[in-house]
């Protein structure tokens, strides 16, 4: 019964965000199938065939195909991903570091009951989004009224649960190993962005071609799932392996000590703050906005770090050896397929590190960033160490102020080590991008960090929930991308990508063209305007106790 218990509290606990991609999937379906109907769908048959295979998108596919493809095979498995990740981390290591498993290891339950619950929250919390999405994806077939031919919904549903579990099985094995979210969520995510990566560009390089197959986001896409079904070989891989992580999981757990010392004392926040001076060391206390900035040190670390490197500098040689399969692959590619990737040819040097680096994985890493500086003020609240701290004779604005400062500098880090990391793999391959270009871009993807760190920050401020936080800037950047993306694939709905933020990051093409600094100043004061508007609605409200 008390394992029972535990299954109960975990998935209370964690089914609105599942809830939440779900409701985000559904109207992206019902606007994909709108559009792919008035689109000449024939610009897809003069795609390469490797290009093709690598999208999931086979000869004379039909509207549902294609938007099915766009909207669920890619936009839904990232995000169920991304949520597997997140639950896998949290489950056991972010109730450890919360001390909220201790107090329900107290009771009568043992650790290998608790955890075995536990690993079964994430199997069907995911397993029960993937049911729904299933379900919301045949429904908007009906709703529009489109036939779905032969699209293999079923197929792709399961085959993205199976792909999102493994990512949420490892993170749940490290975080029961270790202890340590951070590392658990890092690993997770960074196991998830590099898998994604290798199998959308290894493909293009003849040379490292058949590396793909070793990327688990690979097992996932190439079998064409949506037209072809279930691999019955790759989703074993996948199941396999996850159940593999999740027994590690299980059996480590109850093997270590539980961390039991909180991240950071009361009296090093209370020195923060200056109202209780540190005695008998002359080490300077921190600031509250150190503090802040402080706790996600490692996230941070690994962001700027991929960026710079990896999608940054290493894109520069990259380009050099691709750059004769780009010049053929073009050569066949419509212009209105470029704008999936906010591009206008990838042949080039400017598109390719747009297309590969600024379209997408730099506004993810930044988001990313903004939305943890962001969930840091509320999870302190829910934490209730925000509270005790506040007790003291301090206004509630140096907590946001904090949040807010640390937001700042995580985005303008990120954004930077981005800008920087294109200059040098220009540089390295001497491929002549403008550094004023180059500037121009770093200032787009700063402003769209200040934007959609501004609404987080407001909405942490507003409900005190890290989950709604972390969703809604989920939200903006999946919802917001492929929401433009989609809209400017059809003449009758292409003015009314106006409306999404990145509309204003991409549509200037600033590492081809410079800044358009309207769009830049639009994005960023409205991200402003937002973080201002936070200060009141946090004076305002009863903070959880």
């Amino acid at each position: 019964m008390s394992g029972v218990l535990v299954l109960r509290h975990g998935l209370a606990a964690r089914w609105r965000p599942a809830a939440i991609i779900v409701a985000s999937i559904f109207p992206m379906l019902l606007l994909g199938l709108a559009i792919y109907q008035t689109m000449d769908l024939t610009i897809y048959d003069e795609l390469p065939e490797a290009l093709r295979q690598m999208m999931g998108v086979p000869l004379g596919a039909s509207a549902a195909v294609l938007a099915y493809n766009e909207m669920l095979a890619v936009m839904g498995a990232l995000a169920v991903a991304a949520l597997a990740v997140s639950i896998g981390a949290d489950i056991v290591a972010g109730e450890e570091r919360r001390r909220t498993l201790a107090f329900l290891l107290d009771h009568p339950v043992s650790r290998l009951t608790a955890v075995s619950a536990k690993a079964l929250v994430l199997v069907v919390v995911i397993g029960a989004t993937v049911l729904a999405l299933w379900g919301a994806s045949v429904l908007s077939a009906v709703v529009t009224g489109v036939d779905r031919g032969d699209a293999h919904l079923g197929a792709v549903c399961v085959g993205l649960g199976a792909n999102a579990l493994f990512y949420g099985a490892l993170a749940f094995a490290i975080g029961a190993v270790t202890g340590s979210k951070s590392m658990a969520a890092g690993a997770g995510a960074a196991v998830l962005v590099l898998s994604w990566f290798a199998a959308g560009l290894l493909p293009l390089w003849p040379e490292y071609a058949d590396l793909a197959r070793f990327s688990p986001w690979h097992w996932y896409t190439e079998p064409e799932i949506l037209v072809n079904g279930i691999d019955a070989g790759y989703l074993a891989l996948h199941l396999g392996i996850a159940a593999v992580l999740l027994t590690v999981g299980v059996v480590a757990f109850p093997r270590r000590d539980l961390r039991t010392a909180p991240p950071v004392s009361l009296s090093e926040r209370l020195a923060a703050l200056r109202l209780l001076a540190p005695r008998g060391h002359a080490r300077r206390p921190m600031t509250l906005f150190g503090l802040a900035f402080a706790r996600n040190r490692a996230l941070l670390l690994v962001v700027t770090g991929t960026m710079g490197l990896l999608m940054g500098v290493a894109m520069g040689p990259i380009y050099e050896q691709l750059a004769p399969a780009l010049d053929s692959m073009m050569e066949s590619i419509p212009p209105e397929m470029m704008a999936l990737f906010g591009a206008d040819d990838m042949s080039t040097p400017t598109g390719f590190y747009w297309g590969e680096t600024m379209g997408m994985m730099a506004p993810a890493a930044v988001i990313t960033m903004v939305a943890a500086a962001a969930a840091g003020l509320a999870s302190e609240e829910r934490e209730g160490r925000l509270g005790t701290v506040l007790s003291a004779p301090v206004p509630r604005s140096r907590a946001v102020l904090a949040a807010t400062v640390a937001l700042t500098s995580y985005a303008t880090i990120v954004a930077v080590a981005t800008g920087a990391g294109i200059w040098a793999g220009s540089e390295l391959a001497d491929l002549g991008l403008l550094p004023a270009n180059i500037m121009g871009a770093t200032a787009h993807l700063l402003a769209l960090g200040l934007f959609v760190g501004g609404v987080s920050l407001l909405v942490a401020a507003a409900t005190g929930s890290g989950a709604a936080v972390v969703w809604t800037a989920v939200g903006l950047g999946l919802v917001g991308h492929f929401g433009y993306s989609m809209l400017l694939l059809s003449e009758d709905t292409e003015g009314y990508a106006k409306f999404s933020p990145f509309y204003y990051y991409s549509a200037a093409q600033p590492l081809a063209d410079g800044a358009d600094w309207a769009h830049v100043a639009l994005l960023a004061g409205a991200g402003v305007a937002a973080m201002a508007v936070a200060f009141p609605a946090f004076s305002r409200r009863d903070l959880r106790v």
